[in-house]
């Protein structure tokens, strides 16, 4: 080192040490180091961004730190581990970029949480040309010099431009240190001084930096560049200089050199941090403060001084936090946080050159401003706060003593500065002159046992009286006098054993001393004698020193108490009652409080075992402080406190004494802030991005556990104090108490949505932040889902129909077998009642008879029953009793004979009943005698009745037109009708002698019949459908009805009625066709169509094979529909439907749909290529002209095509998106075929709902009228207007271009350019009525044109609004007359005779047919603006327009300009006499309103 360089770093260091010689030692550090998980303790670069998150960048990583985790970004990265990061740069547009010389450079993705290689520097490898500086540009890009030369980088292009290199201005050598871009210049600090790169000329240019006579290498070294205001700050290895940077102008541009201004010499500055007042430096000495106006300089800190252990004093990186305090990075032991809050408290205690003789503070006095009394464990200290000069009394040599005579209690000091205290001897008395205890004064010696028996807890009262407590009582002292007297009234009422404490008097009432007892507060007034106890506390169950210490008054006439183990107590002082309770569970953390006292500001401090503990009497906050915010322990001393006179506070500790700054630790009331940083589960990774989460959604699985959510301030120096309350709303609602945990863990949260919400709590204002939220999704498990529940429901649905369904099932088999066992035990009696019949039973012993039919069917009462005989023979008929009697004789004869009797009686009512009698001898007697008869008896009534109706019937079935045959009970014709013989024959043969027939039955269906009759029971009938073949060879359908005849239950014949169905057959079978097939074309219709899909899918799906269905719409076939007639039409549709036949093969189906629409489908097809081939032959022969009648007609198809099992699995989706397919061989120009994709489908999806959403805005108004002035250029007026359509759709204008062509399509254009014209006419006739005589022009498009109603229903709507027709123009255009020229040609006539002007719209644009020219009422042509666009660029069309005009002139015509936008457009058409213009030049299209206010403003002229 030159010996120049040598004196001049002696120098500094000796003034550095001379200005930095008050500074206290140990500065109050907060690690970041490898300890706490930074990924290495080489630190080369801090940045602070956006959030409040602090990027790291070290030898081995990058890492981001939140006050509480450190991350280390790519850890699952060993090559980002293993990277070297030096530089980090926060763009405009807050990308993060970091440097790594030896890779290149890096950009941080907070939303992916990635690091990613941006560009490959050039020369990475190589140590001369690495990278080694970053720096931002004028714009979005950046500026990097690798050791020898500047470039310029294009972040988007990832462009590198090499700007300068040293060796252009002879510096080859040098190295480049530091980079700073100015508005004019690119400054570089290098190795051999200071250059500046011209944005203007692009050139370097080496600036003078040192004084004169200052030229050492290390003060050329530039490592550091800065900008303060006007000035440019110059940190070299050797001193901090300064410059004018107006000087540096002047001599870039004189070359008159710059007067450079020495800062600080000496120190190796690394880093500059700029502040309004002074400059904080980074050197090798440690952190170095410059003061602005005065030019000093301070020695902030030093590593080595830290308790940290460290060696290397060198902060090389520096970073403010926003909050007033700063990161510090050391070279090789991690980052550090300090606070100049910090410097706010200070402490003094028995380690060190000054020290106490015991840590232990009992209790403190202030001497003076400069000086403190200390009283101790052991001795008496005086302590000097500047000198921090230690002077030691009344020093105990005995280590092991406890309590003794030099254990300094309740100190005080008196006028003259000489003090009181107590001890284990009583009261002493300290002469500070002669620094030896003295003897107290005494009026009466005898009170000296008083002084010796006094201890601690009495009052040294420095305005006196002292009151002494002892055991026996309580005594006031006068110091000067010498003067006891025992308190004598109190002792009766207040034990002075009981009392621990006499606190002092009541403030603002003397007469009123306040004593402390175990959990009580007494108030003894010394004039009237009266006791009152003002508090006590609820009673604990553990034995603990529960009484106050001390009381101080605030600011707001509050006395507050610090009581051990009860809190922290407020009284009004006026009105004695108590205000405030604070214990751990309301704002402290301890119930154990002490050493209350009061600061120059009017606030509360007091002490516990948990540090000190500050109290804003306005707000009521309580701010803590402990070991961490640099107290010498965490645990304070009872009564050990005292407010000083420059309003430090100071508290006794177990480790000397601390003193804390009021006024240094105020804060301005600011809320504090809330980020959420992290989202991690236990159970699975989840990709989190690494920024602020606040206002995210994460969708979570079902069986995610160990959610932890983490969350910061972002307060590096209260992080540690800072509070959170944090709460979770959704399926479960979780409330938590405030805490200071960063993160919570929520073991497992049911599905459901949540949303969680933190706020931080200020330590220091006590303010909370704003709420941060996380919204989160957990689904369901599957088999909880939406699905799962719907598919649950369904079978428990099907469970319960099933057991619904069995449980019928089993009612009703026990129905069945509950009915078998009534039968069984009524059989008999059921079995009759269904023929009408019942049972009968005779006994012999009394010659009566049971039987039902008294009662049921003759009408008679029950008890009647049973019958005598002789009552049953008079109810029988006088012509059957003879016989009856006969036949029961006989009966009783033989018994072993069977009666079986028919017989009529009378009913109750008179009428005749005929019964059939039938019975069995049951029991006989021993002489073999009749006993008793059971038998049946059944009502014949009917039955002879429809006897006699069948006679009847012989007579009538013979004039039927059915085929009526009668069977007897052996299947032989026994008679026939006239119709029947008609048919098949005279039956005499049959009726001579009965045989079968066999009734034009074929021999398998009379085998049928013949089972079918056997098992018909009387009365029975059946009927069906039956094919009868005749004699004359014909089949005839016939329905046939048979009943089988009989008495009781005995067939005696069967009635065969044959109905010929022929002609009901024959509609059938039409219907049947009329349902599956197309009446013109013959082909199958829709529902074979989709039959035939279905069943060709089936057999596709069993086979694996695919199957094609092709969708065919004939183009042009509407025009030719509507031009030659529908009977054209229908030949059209036969000849497409006979072609198609023609080139498919029989197995394929084809099939109309309706209208020109054909569908084809084919199955069995190899591939694409084959259903390709098929469709080309479709092309060509529909293609081909047909000749129908006189006409010679060509069509081309469009067809669509959807392959099974590709494109749809089901018959509908195929042929829908065979459908859609279509359209967009329509789209593609007509006359192709095109294959079905997926995207066809969405956009499908998406044109539909277009045009939903288009009827939906037409059916809510959403269609408004904008109109465009058409102004005569002679006389700057404006003589019409144009209407035209706008949508506004959600607060903006959607353009025609975009709905017009989809209304016309759907055909809503006519409804509404209707809607739009009578708009339009109820503005035309406002505007008339105010004056303004316009004509109004509007749009007609084709299916306009078509509408022969038009001129109708517009003459109407001029009727209602009171308008001539002249005051109304349409436009058409060419193509629109093409469509349908009859059409046209009507409409346009029928709306001229009406008065309506016609203009052609586009003229030129589209055929430009001079017929129409000539055969339409046209009164005006309006030129397009594609011609007027060119007007003084493209000659040709300034020849087009020319010639239009003269046409137009010739015919009598008018023409109007389109799109006038330019002065130049405007004199061509007037110097052509056009002068009828329209465009951007005089107005714009607007709405009604601001149509009115357009003119009647100032812009025509």
């Amino acid at each position: 080192m030159p010996v120049l360089a040598t004196l001049r770093y002696l120098c500094g260091m000796l003034l550095l040490a001379c200005c930095c010689q008050s500074v206290l030692a140990g500065p109050l550090l907060q690690p970041l180091t490898p300890d706490q998980n930074l990924s290495q303790g080489s630190v080369n670069d801090l940045l602070l961004d956006r959030q409040g998150f602090l990027w790291i960048a070290t030898d081995a990583g990058l890492n981001r730190f939140d006050g509480y985790k450190n991350l280390l970004i790519g850890a699952d990265s060993p090559h980002l581990q293993s990277l070297a990061f030096t530089q980090l740069l926060m763009d405009k547009k807050q990308r993060l970029w970091a440097l790594v010389p030896r890779s290149g450079l890096y950009s941080f993705d907070p939303v992916k949480a990635k690091l990613v290689l941006h560009t490959s520097l050039p020369g990475a490898t190589t140590l001369q040309n690495r990278f080694i500086n970053l720096t931002q540009a004028d714009n979005d890009e950046l500026l990097l010099s690798s050791r020898t030369d500047l470039y310029h980088y294009q972040t988007e292009t990832q462009q590198l431009t090499v700007l300068a290199k040293l060796a252009d201005i002879a510096l080859p050598d040098a190295l480049i240190r530091t980079l700073l871009n100015t508005k004019d210049w690119i400054l570089l600090g290098t190795s051999q001084g200071l250059v500046s790169y011209d944005k203007n000329t692009k050139q370097l240019k080496r600036i003078p930096h040192l004084p004169q006579g200052q030229q050492s290498d290390y003060q050329r070294h530039v490592k550091a560049l800065q900008l303060k205001q006007d000035h440019l700050l110059i940190g070299t290895v050797e001193g901090l200089y300064q410059l004018e940077l107006s000087q540096i102008a002047r001599y870039l541009q004189t070359g008159q050199e710059p007067v450079s201004e020495e800062l600080i010499a000496g120190p190796n500055v690394w880093q500059i941090e700029v502040q309004p007042d002074h400059l904080l430096i980074g050197t090798e000495r440690g952190l170095l403060r410059y003061a602005s106006d005065s030019g000093d300089t301070e020695l902030v800190l030093k590593f080595s001084e830290s308790n940290f252990n460290l060696s290397d004093d060198n902060v090389v990186a520096l970073q403010s936090d926003g909050q007033g305090g700063y990161w510090l990075g050391s070279r090789f032991d991690g980052a550090y946080y300090w606070h100049p809050r910090s410097k706010a408290i200070r402490h003094f205690s028995q380690t060190g050159p000054a020290a106490l003789s015991n840590d232990k503070i009992i209790s403190i006095v202030e001497k003076n401003s400069e000086e403190l009394w200390l009283g101790t464990r052991n001795g008496l200290n005086l302590l000097n706060l500047e000198t921090r000069q230690v002077q030691n009394f009344l020093v105990n040599p005995d280590p092991k003593a406890v309590w003794h005579t030099s254990t300094i209690m309740n100190l005080s000091m008196n006028k003259n500065g000489d003090l009181w205290f107590l001890s284990s001897s009583g009261l002493s008395y300290f002469s500070v002159q002669n620094k030896e205890l003295q003897a107290p004064a005494l009026l009466n010696p005898e009170h000296k046992s008083v002084l010796e028996a006094a201890r601690p807890g009495s009052w040294l009262n420095q305005q006196q009286p002292f009151y002494l407590l002892t055991d026996q009582s309580i005594y006031r002292y006068q110091p000067d006098s010498g003067q006891v007297e025992e308190i004598a009234e109190l002792n009766p009422k207040l034990s002075a054993s009981d009392v621990r404490i006499i606190l002092g008097k009541w403030p603002g009432q003397p007469d009123w001393l306040v004593l402390a007892a175990y959990e009580k507060i007494w108030l003894f007034n010394e004039k009237t004698a009266e006791l009152k106890l003002l508090y006590q506390a609820e009673a604990s169950p553990s034995f603990s020193m529960r009484f106050a210490d001390k009381m101080a008054l605030d600011k707001n006439n509050t006395l507050w108490f610090s009581a051990s183990d009860i809190g922290l107590l407020a009284f009004d002082a006026t009105s004695m009652q108590l205000k405030h309770h604070f214990h751990s569970n309301n704002k402290l953390n301890t119930n154990v409080v002490y050493a209350v006292n009061s600061d120059q500001l009017g606030h509360i401090w007091f002490s516990s075992l948990h540090g000190v503990s500050s109290l804003n009497v306005d707000t009521l906050h309580i701010e803590q402080f402990s070991k961490k915010d640099g107290l010498t322990s965490n645990e304070f001393i009872v009564q050990s406190s005292e407010s000083l006179s420059n309003g430090e506070m100071a508290f006794g500790s177990i480790r000397g004494v601390n003193l804390l700054s009021p006024v240094a630790l105020t804060e301005p009331r600011r809320k504090p802030r809330i980020v959420i940083t992290q989202l991690d589960l236990l159970s699975s990774p989840i990709e989190s991005p690494l920024t602020d989460l606040s206002g995210q959604l994460f969708t979570l699985p079902y069986d995610s556990q160990g959610l932890t959510i983490s969350y910061s301030s972002l307060n590096f120096r209260d992080s540690g104090k800072m509070r959170y309350r944090y709460w979770l709303d959704g399926p479960q609602r979780l409330v938590f108490p405030e805490q200071s945990s960063s993160s919570v863990m929520f073991p497992q949260l049911t599905p459901g949505d949540y949303q969680f919400n933190v706020v931080a709590v200020s330590p220091v204002t006590g303010l909370e932040s704003e709420v941060a939220t996380l919204r989160l999704q957990v689904q369901p498990a599957p088999w909880l889902s939406h699905w799962a529940y719907m598919a649950y429901a369904s079978v428990s649905l099907m469970i319960m129909l099933f057991y619904l369904r069995t449980r019928q099932k089993q009612q009703r088999m026990l129905k069945v077998a509950h009915t078998k066992v009534t039968a069984s035990e009524q059989r008999l009696k059921q079995a009759l009642d269904s023929i009408d019949s019942g049972a009968w039973e005779w006994h012999a012993h009394k010659n009566i008879m049971f039987a039902s039919r008294i009662y049921s069917m003759l009408g008679y009462q029950e008890a009647l029953n049973p019958l005598a005989m002789t009552q049953h023979l008079s109810l029988v008929h006088p012509e059957d009793k003879d016989a009856y009697q006969q036949a029961w004789q006989k009966l009783m004869q033989t018994p072993d004979k069977t009666f079986d009797h028919t017989y009529r009686m009378q009913h109750k009512n008179g009428n005749w009943l005929w019964f059939r009698d039938i019975g069995k001898v049951a029991e006989v007697d021993a002489q073999g005698q009749p006993e008793r008869v059971i038998g049946t008896f059944s009502n014949i009534t009917e039955t002879r009745a429809n006897q006699e109706k069948a006679r009847l019937f012989g007579e009538a079935f013979q004039q039927t037109r059915d085929w009526v045959v009668i069977l007897d009970a052996n299947q032989r014709v026994i008679a026939a009708n006239q119709s029947f013989a008609d048919v098949f024959g005279s039956v005499d043969q049959y009726l001579v002698s009965p045989k079968t027939h066999h009734l034009g039955i074929s021999l398998q269906r009379r085998r049928f019949y013949t089972s079918l009759l056997r098992g018909l029971a009387v009365n029975q009938h059946w009927q069906g459908e039956e094919l009868v073949h005749t004699p004359d060879g014909k089949e005839r359908p016939t329905l046939i009805n048979i009943s089988a005849i009989g008495d009781v239950d005995k067939v005696e014949f069967f009635v065969l009625v044959f109905t010929d169905i022929t002609a009901q057959k024959v509609a059938e079978e039409e219907l049947r066709y009329l349902a599956s097939y197309d009446s013109l074309t013959g082909l199958p219709n829709r529902t074979l169509l989709m039959d035939r899909i279905q069943h060709g899918i089936e057999q596709a799906k069993r086979a694996k094979k695919s199957l094609a269905l092709c969708f065919i719409d004939l183009d042009k076939f509407k025009q030719v529909n509507d031009s030659l007639g529908h009977d054209v039409g229908d030949q059209l549709l036969q000849e497409v439907a006979r072609r198609l036949r023609a080139t498919l093969r029989e197995t394929d189906t084809i099939a109309r749909l309706g209208g020109d629409e054909f569908v084809v489908l084919l199955e069995s097809y190899k591939n694409d290529d084959n259903i390709s081939h098929v469709a080309r032959k479709m092309l060509q022969s529909i293609g081909e002209p047909m000749q129908l009648g006189t006409h010679t007609v060509s069509v081309s198809p469009s067809i669509g095509i959807a392959v099974y099992p590709d494109d749809a699995l089901d018959a509908n989706a195929l042929l829908k998106h065979a459908d859609v397919a279509m359209y967009y061989a329509k789209d593609l120009g007509r006359n192709n075929f095109q294959f079905f994709i997926a995207e066809m489908n969405e956009k499908a999806h998406m044109q539909l709902a277009k045009e939903t959403q288009l009827r939906q805005a037409f059916k809510d108004g959403e269609f408004i009228n904008y109109y465009q002035p058409i102004v005569d250029c002679r006389s700057q007026s404006v003589i019409g207007v144009e209407v035209l359509m706008r949508w506004r759709h959600k607060n903006a204008l959607i353009p025609p271009t975009e709905f017009i062509p989809m209304a016309e399509d759907l055909r809503l254009i006519i409804p509404m350019t209707l809607s739009l014209l009578e708009r339009a006419l109820v503005d035309l006739q406002q505007w008339r009525q105010a004056g303004l005589d316009l004509y109004l022009s509007v749009n007609l498009s084709t299916s306009h044109l078509e509408q022969l109603s038009l001129a109708e229903h517009t003459e109407k709507l001029l009727t209602k609004y009171q308008l001539p027709p002249s005051c109304l123009r349409f436009e058409v255009t060419e193509s629109a007359l093409m469509r349908d020229h009859e059409k046209a040609i009507t409409t346009m006539l029928a709306l001229n005779q009406l008065g309506i002007q016609l203009a052609l719209d586009d003229f030129g644009t589209g055929y430009s047919s001079l017929k129409y020219l000539k055969e339409l009422p046209i009164d005006a042509i309006k030129i397009d603006r594609s011609f007027v666009k060119d007007i003084g660029i493209d000659p040709d069309d300034e020849t087009i327009i020319e010639a239009i005009l003269s046409m137009a002139g010739s015919l009598g015509m008018s023409c109007v300009a389109e799109g006038v936008e330019t002065e130049q457009q405007l004199a061509f058409f007037s110097s052509r006499q056009c002068y009828l213009i329209q465009g951007y030049l005089f107005a714009k299209p607007m709405p009604a309103l601001e149509l009115i206010n357009w003119l009647h403003s100032e812009h025509l002229n």
